[in-house]
This record gives structure tokens, C-alpha cells and sequence, in this order.
């Protein structure tokens, strides 16, 4: 597994997370 790939993954659901929360707030 590439440790890069795993990482960009993590912080594109933590961006979209976030940007949920902009949209629900």
C-alpha cells in the first residue's frame, strides 16, 4: 500500500468533511 496514496485519501475525506460542515452550517 502507498503510504502517499493512503494519505492524499485521508485528506480528501477530511476536506470533504469540512466542506460539508460549510455547507450544513
Amino acid at each position: 500500500m502507498n503510504k502517499l496514496l493512503l494519505v492524499a485519501i485521508l485528506l480528501g475525506m477530511l476536506m470533504m468533511v469540512q466542506v460539508s460542515k460549510a455547507i450544513w452550517w
